[in-house]
This record gives structure tokens, C-alpha cells and sequence, in this order.
């Protein structure tokens, strides 16, 4: 079993009795994908992300991106931080490369394996925008990193700790 350590946030766990009884059970007749009792959730397996790219996953109701970072596969949060809009869909594209991704609304660019903020608000709609306009495109918003979660890889299985 390989653990990768991204950053883990305490928000984001399930509440409700240690099995997840029916809240578990409703999500899987949902069709989305399965929660063990440790919290983590199986979003596929490793020939799935092995291409480089960074993948849109649902990890028990919660949209997740998945990517390698290096050698080590990370996820985080499909939603940027700035304007809480997805990481995967916008008028700038997906854009990831290196174990970064840059938010396709605004341009900043995030580690995907630290959820560190590399870059805040250079631009907008995949467009770099003079250095003066950062603030006005930042809207008044501080620098903020992803979510990050924990990924493990058990055989063939990759599985999120939400």
C-alpha cells in the first residue's frame, strides 16, 4: 500500500455513526462511488490516472481532481478557492501540467500535492492581465491554497480520505 501525504483538511468528513449506515447506503444507490468505514473512497484505479493529466472524480458527493504530482498521485477540491468555481471547467480551460493546476477563471496557479497558492489572480478566462488589475480580479480576496486530501494506493485501487 503507498500513502502520498498531501495536505488534509478536518472539514469535509461524514457525520453520522461509524458505518455510515444509511447515508452510505443512499449515495451508493445514488451511484456514487463507495465509503469504508475509514473515510476513504475508492475513485479508480491507477491505469486511470497514470496519464499525466488531472481527472474530475466523485468521491462519495464530493467532486475531487485527481493527478500525478511527480511520482505520487494527489487530489484535491474541484473548486478554486477565489471564486469557488470548478478547476475542470471554465472559459480558460483545463489546464495542468507539472503537478499544477491553474484555475481556468482566473488564472491562479496551485501545487496540487501541497494546495500551496503559487500565483494569485493574474489574469481571467485563461487571458494574463497587466500586474495593476491583479486586485481588481482578486476581488478584494487574499491568497487561499486548495483543499487537499490524502490519496492512497492499495494494489490496483486508488482510494481519497475524505
Amino acid at each position: 500500500m503507498t500513502v502520498s501525504r498531501c495536505r488534509r483538511p478536518d472539514a469535509g468528513r461524514w457525520t453520522g455513526d461509524a458505518s455510515g449506515g444509511a447515508l452510505v447506503q443512499r449515495r451508493e444507490a445514488l451511484g456514487t462511488r463507495r465509503r469504508d468505514m475509514s473515510g476513504r473512497v475508492r475513485v479508480g484505479s491507477v491505469a486511470d490516472f497514470a496519464d499525466g493529466q488531472l481527472h474530475p472524480v466523485d468521491a462519495a458527493g464530493t467532486s475531487v481532481v485527481v493527478g500525478l504530482a511527480g511520482e505520487s498521485l494527489c487530489a484535491a477540491r474541484n473548486r478554486c478557492p477565489h471564486p469557488g468555481f470548478s478547476l475542470t471547467k471554465g472559459p480558460g480551460g483545463l489546464r495542468y501540467a507539472d503537478g499544477r493546476v491553474v484555475c481556468p477563471w482566473h488564472n491562479s496557479r496551485f501545487d496540487s500535492a501541497s494546495g500551496e497558492n503559487l500565483d494569485w489572480a493574474p489574469g481571467f478566462a485563461g487571458r494574463d492581465m497587466p500586474r495593476w488589475s491583479r486586485k481588481m480580479i482578486a476581488l478584494g480576496r487574499q491568497p487561499s491554497p486548495l483543499t487537499t486530501y490524502e490519496v492512497t494506493v492499495d494494489g490496483d485501487d486508488v482510494y481519497v480520505e475524505l
